[in-house]
């Protein structure tokens, strides 16, 4: 039975790893960042979904980040 050839991987499927992203992440700053961004659509969709959800940070602080949002804004306060 004869295989198939692995794919190269490319600068996608490096991103979709963790420690590599991580490691990316930490070292751009935001203009490199926002043209990355820019590159394409599922990096688009990576960094509103896991980069800049405001909820992941939120977390951290308050149990229910969803909550704690709608309550800031029916009192129109600001962090």
């Amino acid at each position: 039975m004869e295989q198939k050839p692995r794919k190269r991987p490319n600068l996608w499927t490096i991103f979709n790893l963790y420690e590599p992203r991580s490691i990316i992440m930490r070292h751009l700053d935001t203009k490199s960042a926002l043209n990355l961004y820019q590159t394409s659509w599922s990096m688009r969709h990576h960094f509103l979904y896991n980069e800049w959800d405001i909820n992941t940070r939120l977390k951290r602080f308050v149990k229910h980040p969803l909550r704690f949002r709608s309550q800031l804004g029916h009192s129109n306060a600001l962090i």
